[in-house]
């Protein structure tokens, strides 16, 4: 009963353990469906994307999210580089 009631306290999350990344069923398919842009996305909403077939539909999700956070990697690279050459006395 003292171990049951210590692990309800303690919590333990290794995601390079815990999760069987090797297993099949945790690959990524780039054609599943469930990729889809949402309808209330502007791209989902245009003639020319409904028109594609699913696999497509669910890659243009993909790469707009791979755009989209490169993007944010990217302006926060500049930030920071802004915030050095302000805050650090040149040497």
């Amino acid at each position: 009963m003292q171990r049951l009631s210590h692990q309800s306290v303690v919590k333990h999350f290794d995601a390079y353990a815990d999760v069987p990344w090797d297993d099949p069923d945790y690959t990524i398919d780039a054609t599943d469906a469930r990729w889809e842009l949402d309808d209330d996305h502007g791209l989902a909403a245009t003639e020319w994307y409904r028109s594609q077939p699913p696999e497509v539909r669910a890659r243009h999700r993909i790469a707009i999210h791979r755009r989209q956070h490169e993007g944010r990697l990217t302006v926060r690279k500049h930030s920071e580089a802004r915030t050095a050459r302000i805050c650090l006395p040149a040497a």
